[in-house]
């Protein structure tokens, strides 16, 4: 069985800030877009959060009720202070006593943590009470690197037997060129079927690799049983 565990950690230049609409009566799918970037700064300028004016994503977010990010404005494109200390509070401080627990959630070294910066992109610092995710630019990371998402659509694209599933089983990549959703749509396979998609905001990076150099795996099997979930490890060589 392979090792699900992240050991090549990245220091990315740029998050992504993806944003998804929340629940409406009646809605199967909905999709991330992706809304910022969170850009580290530089030794003498602070991380700043620049909002995608213009962008076919930021449109279509505007039209479906994005409101912007609370603590920063819409009517100000781009966010210079104290913006990263903000955004660290969706994650726990790393001086609690489980903090290590919390990495190895996320299948994190405890011992060689990444950057706070960092730290936000490889656990997406999600909170159940908004609809807003970090994304790592994995088409800017030198190989060899792993990266941990829930799989896209498991609830309702899975076709393989879920009874039958586990932790540590290989899933192949597959790249759509059809989907009519996302023209980047990589599709995630397991021996016995269909499982879901790579997430919308990492598909258009793993076209620019070489899909023959990835591997992936299950890493997680759980939630409930109306809104089942899977993390899958990436491994690219």
């Amino acid at each position: 069985m392979t090792t699900l565990q992240i050991t090549h950690l990245q220091e990315p230049e740029v998050l992504r800030l993806g944003w998804i609409p929340p629940v409406k009566m009646g809605t199967k799918h909905r999709t991330w877009r992706h809304i910022a970037n969170l850009y580290r700064g530089s030794s003498s300028e602070e991380p700043y959060l620049e909002y995608l004016n213009g962008s076919e994503d930021y449109r279509i977010a505007l039209e479906m009720g994005f409101e912007g990010y609370p603590a920063f404005p819409l009517k100000q494109e781009v966010h210079r202070t104290g913006v990263l200390d903000s955004l660290l509070n969706r994650l726990p401080p790393n001086k609690r006593s489980d903090f290590k627990d919390y990495l190895q959630q996320f299948r994190l070294p405890a011992d060689v943590s990444p950057s706070s910066f960092a730290l936000l992109g490889y656990t997406g610092a999600r909170l159940p009470s908004d609809g807003f995710a970090f994304y790592l630019p994995l088409e800017t990371f030198p190989a060899p690197f792993e990266c941990l998402f829930e799989v896209a659509g498991y609830r309702y694209e899975c076709l393989a037997p879920q009874v039958d599933l586990r932790v540590g089983d290989s899933v192949s990549l597959e790249s759509l060129s059809d989907h009519p959703n996302d023209p980047n749509a990589v599709q995630l396979n397991h021996a016995l079927g269909k499982l879901g998609y790579v997430p919308r905001l990492y598909s258009s990076s793993l076209r620019h690799l070489n899909l023959n150099q990835a591997s992936a795996f299950i890493e997680r099997i759980n939630g409930s049983s109306d809104r089942p979930l899977m993390r899958v490890l990436l491994k690219v060589q």
